[in-house]
């Protein structure tokens, strides 16, 4: 039970945490720049099939999981 409250609390403060455990995806250094962001409107200048639609999708379940 302790382990699951520490983990919980992980993911809930480090969204990076979230997807490499529950999603088992491992976020390029730019990506996880971006799930660790605060900031309210974020641009996204990246090449395709370089990981936007997942990256986003992630951080909507990082965020949803939060309650």
């Amino acid at each position: 039970m302790p382990s699951d409250l520490a983990r919980d609390l992980a993911h809930g403060l480090d969204p990076v945490a979230f997807v490499e455990d529950r999603l088992k995806f491992e976020p390029d250094p730019w990506q996880a720049r971006l799930l660790r962001s605060c900031a309210r409107w974020i641009l996204l200048n990246c090449c395709r099939q370089s990981g936007k639609s997942t990256t986003t999708a992630a951080l909507t379940g990082a965020s949803a999981d939060d309650g």
